[in-house]
C-alpha cells in the first residue's frame, strides 16, 4: 500500500502508514503525507480528499484517511518487501491472517 500511495503524483512522501484488515483483501488506511507544492489550507484539504477518494477506488481500500506529515519528519521508503517492515504491532502472520500493521519512519 505504501507503493500505491507514493504512486499518486500529488504525494511527495509518506511519514506514517497504518493498515487494518476489515474484510477479505480490504484495508482501512491511515497515513501522514507530504503533498507536492505549498498550497493554502483550503486547497490542501481538497487535495487530500481527492487522494483519499482515489485510494478508495482501489479494490483493496475500504476507507482512506490522510493527514499532513509534520514538517521535517522522516519519510518511508518502499523496500520491495513491505510486510516485515509494516508490522510493528503484530507478527507477519498476524497481518497475513487479518491483523493490523503500522509503519513509521
Amino acid at each position: 500500500m505504501l507503493v500505491e500511495l507514493l504512486a499518486r503524483e500529488q504525494v511527495e512522501s509518506v511519514s506514517y502508514l497504518h493498515l487494518e484488515f476489515v474484510g477479505p483483501s480490504r484495508v482501512y488506511m491511515v497515513a501522514a503525507v507530504d503533498l507536492v507544492g505549498n498550497d493554502t489550507e483550503e486547497h490542501v484539504a481538497g487535495r487530500l480528499r481527492k487522494i483519499e477518494q482515489s485510494l478508495e477506488d482501489s479494490q483493496y481500500v475500504e476507507e482512506a484517511v490522510l493527514t499532513l506529515s509534520v514538517p521535517g519528519a522522516a519519510v518511508l521508503k518502499p523496500t520491495g518487501n513491505e510486510i516485515p517492515e509494516v508490522v510493528k504491532d503484530g507478527t507477519v502472520e498476524d497481518v497475513a491472517a487479518g491483523g493490523a500493521g503500522t509503519l513509521r519512519a
